[in-house]
Order: C-alpha cells, then sequence, then structure tokens
C-alpha cells in the first residue's frame, strides 16, 4: 500500500467571507471612532499612492521610518556610541537627542531599539531601506501626512497592505487585523488566521451594523476624528458565531464564555472539515484498503 497522501482539491476553490457573515447578528463589536479614524487615515495614505501613479507598496510599510537616518546596515543601534546617535534622525524623522544613550535609544522605532544582534537580520535591513527610498522619493507628499500619525501606537504605523499592487486600494472593502506586525489588509476572499489575542479579530469594515448597534455619537464626538454619522453604520469584528463558522463549527454552544475565551479556543481549533476529510482518508485506506 502506498504512503498516505493528503487530499487534494479537485478544482481550484472559491472562497467569499461573505458566505459566513451574518448582517442581523447582534451579538457584535462595532469599531471605535479611533479604529474608525486609523483606517480612515490609512486610505488617505492609499489615495496619495494612487493619485501620484503609483503602485500600492509590496513590502510593509513602516512609517517609523519617514524621515529617519539612524544607521542601521553595520551594527544594530543599540550596540553603537550615544555619540553615534546623536543629532541624526529617528522614528518618524525627530532629532535624536538625550542625555544618556538609553534616552537616544528610545527615540528610536521599537524594532530598532532591541539587543538581540548586533547586526539587523537582512529582512528588517531590506524593509528599512524600502521605507526610507520610498519616503526619500516621495517626502513631498508624504511629510504631510506624516503629521497624522505622530501620536499612533508603534504597531498602527506599520500597515501590511495584502492585497497587490494594482488592487482598487479600498480598505472599505477588505479584511483588516490589527497585528502587532502592524495593520493587515487582506481581500475578503480570504480570512485572517483566528489570533488567539483577542485584541486581533478580524474586521469586516463594510458590514453594515444592525440599527441597535449603532451608538448614537454626538456631533463634537465625530467631528474630534473627522467622521460622519454614515461612517459609524458601518464595520465591526468578526463576531464568535461567524468565527466558529470559519471553523466549520456551524452549531456551537459556549456555554456562557466570555468572547475572549471563545476567541482564544477558536483560535487554537482546527477546522472541522479539514479534519472529517482527512479522517475520511485515512479510514479508507487503512480500514477498507482503498487508494
Amino acid at each position: 500500500m502506498s504512503p498516505f497522501e493528503f487530499p487534494v482539491s479537485d478544482g481550484t476553490p472559491i472562497c467569499d467571507i461573505n458566505s459566513i457573515i451574518d448582517e442581523n447578528d447582534e451579538n457584535i463589536q462595532p469599531l471605535s471612532l479611533k479604529t474608525h479614524y486609523q483606517l480612515k487615515v490609512w486610505q488617505k495614505f492609499i489615495d496619495l499612492v494612487l493619485k501620484h501613479n503609483l503602485h500600492i507598496p509590496a513590502f510593509p510599510i513602516w512609517a517609523m521610518e519617514f524621515g529617519a537616518s539612524y544607521r542601521y546596515k553595520d551594527l544594530a543601534p543599540a550596540f553603537q556610541q550615544r555619540k553615534d546617535l546623536r543629532g541624526r534622525k529617528g522614528k518618524l524623522g525627530w532629532i535624536i537627542n538625550g542625555p544618556s544613550k538609553a534616552d537616544c535609544l528610545a527615540q528610536l522605532p521599537i524594532y530598532a531599539q532591541t539587543a538581540t544582534d548586533e547586526v539587523f537580520p537582512d529582512w528588517k535591513i531590506r524593509y528599512i531601506e524600502q521605507n526610507r527610498t520610498f519616503y526619500e522619493e516621495n517626502e513631498r507628499w508624504l511629510k504631510g501626512w506624516r503629521r497624522l500619525i505622530e501620536d499612533w501606537d508603534n504597531s498602527h504605523q506599520k500597515l501590511e497592505w495584502n492585497c497587490g499592487g494594482d488592487d482598487d486600494g479600498k480598505i472599505f472593502t477588505k479584511i483588516v487585523q490589527f497585528r502587532a506586525s502592524g495593520i493587515r489588509v487582506k481581500l475578503p476572499t480570504y480570512s485572517p488566521a483566528l489570533n488567539l489575542v483577542g485584541t486581533q479579530i478580524p474586521i469586516i469594515p463594510w458590514v453594515k451594523l444592525p440599527k441597535s448597534k449603532v451608538k448614537a455619537y454626538t456631533k463634537e464626538e465625530l467631528e474630534e476624528y473627522g467622521l460622519t454619522r454614515k461612517d459609524v453604520q458601518f464595520g465591526r469584528y468578526l463576531s464568535t458565531r461567524e468565527a466558529a463558522m470559519l471553523q466549520g463549527m456551524e452549531v456551537l454552544d459556549f456555554n456562557g464564555l466570555a468572547p475572549t475565551r471563545i476567541y482564544e479556543a477558536l483560535g487554537n481549533a482546527v477546522n472541522t472539515q479539514v479534519v472529517e476529510m482527512i479522517a475520511r482518508s485515512l479510514i479508507q485506506r487503512y480500514c477498507y484498503g482503498k487508494d
């Protein structure tokens, strides 16, 4: 009997995240005004890229490198002297200045402060170089946009566009995930892996919220983030029921578990349909001797 082989699809699978989306589900978490705003700012970045007849970069956008000039190729900053850091430009192009080396390092992007290796790995050097080159070539129109993200968390200043450079560039129609590595944007033909961290639940920006879930923000609250009432009628996180359906569990009793525990359990699970396919193949082959 030949060795076991995993089942192979008999055609090109067609996936659509909308097949498991329930717009009437009220057991959901809408997006906060801050998240709406951050997506709007990144949309402005993409709009500017396309306006200037450029492809959306395939490499991860590390906006913290826009304007930076600290040394990074031959020796990691953590192994440099204070005099090598002072006077250069760190995160977002700000001048590095401080009474100690620790103070100077703190003014760099977090990933550049590490003391793990004397020399950065090749992939990190490449990403830093790509981002600096991109900024230098487009500083004229990127400088103003850069100011919009100055107060954001480091991970929110990074964007991973996984939709190809020729896409229409509309974040609103894509699946979004706020990850430690950055804000990841994917086509709705895929779902990001269900992460064990509750803050990284996939976002579906295009889904309209049930009226009962549309919060009555004041005009002042909306204006603070440059949003309209229409903006907050859309966009939420993947529900626990939808996450279960992604794992092939259409009927599931969560037994009163908190949402974070449910996402953790589902993120650590294996799709039941995949398990069934493999089990059937094993049974047919080793119990009935059928190849």
